[in-house]
């Protein structure tokens, strides 16, 4: 039996699957069973993992099986996103064929927004982020579901500002906000905002930028997400020490460091490395300047070992 699990994380909602199978192992050619087991597995090395699930995808060809194979090429891809990530597109997409001809239509919306994420996020191809978010809204529009159009929506908003088309940026995200306040769901609204910021911020506009950075963080410190507020914190210490403000972003900076977790995702955990390095460094103070400079490369090589495509 799967469980959808939300989470908003960053600019994206990403889902998750959980499984209370357990029998991975066992003498059965229920592939969905296999799977489900698989997944439950803790411990196995990624590559073992991946290697399996490219056998349970050859089991479910040949005992006709093709319902999973969605689920098999979507999981595929989440494990090779950060060290293949042209190779994890070329999943994603299968997974959203699958999905598709198995009318399974939300995963099929799920398969390409992760295809987008992959473009936006790894490969930084704009257009082609918003090409498969655009085929993940229509299907959202025909599975009838407000809410996710509106977490596609804002996306969008904030990548047609990455692109450079400001008043396309907040119509899109301001259609988000209407369809959030419809569904009353305070934290999409805030992500909204966050989004908004970030297209504001690309078109230069900092002071407005900084306006929507503190709505969507009043929101977030009165539900306590720590880490929403760790990546808003993140944004507006970079804008800080753009323009120089660094009166107010020690207190961004002093507000991170005592909420800081290894356990947040490295691409947040970098950027924050160097927020703190370009702040000390001005400051002076070569203690802690040193001490970030050391964490930041600890973590590259790190990841450059696991295999990460340029963990900057």
């Amino acid at each position: 039996m799967k469980t959808l699990i939300i989470k908003f994380l960053g600019s994206v909602i990403i889902f998750i699957i959980a499984f209370s199978s357990n029998n991975y192992g066992q003498n059965t050619t229920n592939v969905d069973s296999l799977y489900t087991a698989l997944i439950e597995q803790e411990g196995l090395a990624p590559e073992v993992k991946i290697a399996e699930l490219f056998r349970l995808d050859s089991m479910a060809v040949s005992l006709k099986q093709p319902a999973i194979r969605g689920d098999i090429h979507n999981q595929i891809g989440f494990l090779i996103g950060n060290n293949d990530p042209k190779g994890a597109i070329g999943h994603f997409l299968l997974a959203s064929e699958y999905f598709r001809q198995n009318n399974n239509l939300p995963w099929t919306a799920i398969a390409l927004l992760n295809t987008a994420c992959i473009y936006d996020e790894r490969l930084n191809i704009n257009d082609s982020a918003i090409l498969y978010l655009e085929r993940s809204l229509e299907v959202w529009k025909t599975v009838g579901d407000k809410t996710q159009q509106a977490n596609i929506l804002k996306y969008l908003g904030l990548l047609h500002g990455k692109s450079g088309n400001l008043i396309l940026a907040k119509e899109k995200i301001h259609s988000a906000i209407d369809l959030f306040q419809e569904a009353g769901f305070k934290q999409g609204i805030a992500v909204c905002y966050f989004d908004l910021a970030g297209a504001l911020d690309y078109a230069n506009e900092t002071d407005s930028a900084m306006f929507y950075y503190n709505k969507s963080k009043a929101i977030q410190k009165k539900v306590g997400d720590k880490f929403r507020i760790f990546l808003i914190n993140n944004k507006m210490a970079e804008i800080l020490i753009k323009t120089s403000n660094y009166n107010d972003c020690k207190k961004i900076i002093e507000e991170n460091e005592s909420i800081f977790s290894e356990d947040y995702y490295w691409s947040n955990v970098l950027a924050f490395y160097k927020n703190c390095i370009d702040f000390y460094k001005h400051e002076g103070i070569v203690k802690k300047q040193t001490e970030y400079e050391k964490r930041l490369s600890e973590l590259q090589d790190k990841l450059k070992k696991e295999g990460v495509v340029n963990p900057e």
